[in-house]
């Protein structure tokens, strides 16, 4: 099996392994933002102010104002769960081809990721601010 593997390794030329590598980059953004952006949509859904303060590779962040128990819980559920939705609408309307794939897959890891309740998970704050 591992065989195969390398095998199909070797057979990736320079050219498509920085494509994809590119690709993947972008994608890993992509996400960051499409989360960080549904916690700043779910927070206004619910009337609480809110702002995207940073979007890095893996990791972002969103500055919430002030808001009761309930409505964070809604802030913290809504980056991955709009996450989720980007991800089903991507896969329906958009063509095949590599972005497609890389930004379904980056999307769904990191929506479902942030549900795992670790700190300084969406899941953990959810549970934190439940228990408030």
């Amino acid at each position: 099996m591992l065989e195969k593997i390398e095998e199909s390794i070797r057979k990736i030329s320079s050219k498509e392994y920085i494509e994809n590598t590119l690709i993947g980059i972008v994608a890993f953004l992509f996400s960051t933002f499409i989360h960080e952006l549904g916690h700043v949509i779910g927070s206004f859904l619910v009337g609480c102010p809110a702002a995207i303060a940073k979007v890095g590779m893996i990791f972002g962040a969103t500055v919430i104002g002030e808001c009761n128990q309930y409505q964070l819980i809604v802030a913290a559920a809504s980056g991955p769960l709009f996450t989720f939705l980007v991800a089903i609408l991507i896969w329906f309307f958009e063509k095949e081809s590599k972005i497609r794939y890389f930004s379904i897959i980056m999307l769904l890891i990191g929506s479902s990721i942030q549900l795992i309740p670790f700190p300084g998970s969406d899941g953990m704050r959810m549970i934190e601010f439940g228990l408030n």
